[in-house]
């Protein structure tokens, strides 16, 4: 936990090697830990893309149904290709509250 005095010397100065985010948009707690509308935003961006990729790529009529877990698998795919050749991060791809 990182001491309140320490966050408002440092806020707009240090920033998290994950996110790049500074101090002021990093949680103080674990109460606080939650999706920022820009995250929940890229995360639906990318399953929709998902989604449409899918819909557009099936040679049937019939259309496939939303199904989260066939695009979390595809999504997971794609990720790791994007990840590992080029300089993208897993939370600028597809971002997560690590546990």
């Amino acid at each position: 936990m990182i001491e309140q005095e320490f966050r408002d010397k440092y806020l707009d100065t240090i920033i998290c090697g994950d996110c790049l985010a500074t101090m002021k948009e990093m949680p103080s707690n674990s109460a606080d830990l939650e999706l920022s509308d820009k995250q929940i935003e890229r995360q639906d961006f990318v399953d929709n893309a998902i989604f449409e990729l899918l819909q557009s790529l099936n040679p049937m009529e019939e259309q496939f149904d939303w199904d989260i877990e066939m695009i979390g698998d595809i999504r997971d795919t794609i990720q790791s290709w994007i990840i590992d050749k080029t300089h993208c991060s897993e939370q600028d791809f597809y971002p997560f509250i690590a546990e």
